[in-house]
């Protein structure tokens, strides 16, 4: 019974790490839209992204340590391009890569004797209609969520929280420009300066030619 209390402490307390060290990152917004997917969040250096499509329909955005959540999306590239080359591209989806990333989070929080990766990933994937849109959280243990709600906050600012829930937690038929204002308002709001550089990321639902993908 005390190697069992003891497991669980220790587990109640790598968590607790984690979680202290993701609340100091920059938070990162997913609103989905009429005409596509917005992801927003604050990126004071051009040297890496935090924002990148993966594969024509979908993109990944992500919160914590720069090196792990480089790995990561490298591992999740190789997947889509894998798989679109020996299948179709229609087959390259966002729940299979979540998946990928989920169990391989799962693996690193299992070794119980380190800390688990301090990151957290959202992937998304946009369709011909807002309601087909896919927007999936996985969590620094693994676990993947899927978000019924038109957005998505990741990190642990909660004023920020509020402030999106208040703007898009409703019907409505928001449009990219208003948004991308709105999204970087709320975010000056919420950490009170406004010397912040943004990095942004669009999957237009309707482009006729070219990439999906476009980087603000």
């Amino acid at each position: 019974m005390s190697n069992l209390i003891s497991i669980n402490k220790l587990l109640k307390d790598r968590d607790a790490i984690v979680k202290e060290q993701l609340s100091q990152a920059n938070p990162l917004v997913v609103v989905k839209t009429e005409e596509g997917i917005l992801l927003v969040t604050e990126n004071p250096t051009i040297c890496f992204r935090k924002i990148i499509e993966i594969y024509d329909r979908i993109a990944f955005g992500a919160i914590g340590k720069q090196i792990q959540f480089e790995k990561l999306k490298e591992v999740i590239v190789s997947q889509a391009i894998m798989t679109g080359a020996n299948y179709a591209r229609e087959d390259v989806q966002v729940v299979g890569l979540a998946k990928k990333l989920g169990a391989m989070l799962d693996e690193i929080y299992s070794h119980y004797q380190k800390l688990p990766w301090s990151v957290e990933i959202v992937l998304v994937e946009v369709n011909d209609r807002p309601e087909n849109d896919k927007l999936l959280t996985i969590l620094f243990n693994g676990s993947i969520v899927s978000n019924n709600q038109p957005y998505i906050v990741l990190g642990r600012n909660e004023a920020l929280k509020a402030k999106i829930d208040k703007l898009f937690n409703k019907e409505g038929k928001f449009r990219i420009e208003e948004v991308i204002k709105q999204v970087k308002e709320a975010i000056i709001d919420s950490r009170n300066s406004e010397d912040i550089k943004f990095e942004i990321g669009i999957l237009w639902r309707n482009k006729p030619v070219g990439k999906k993908f476009e980087r603000r």
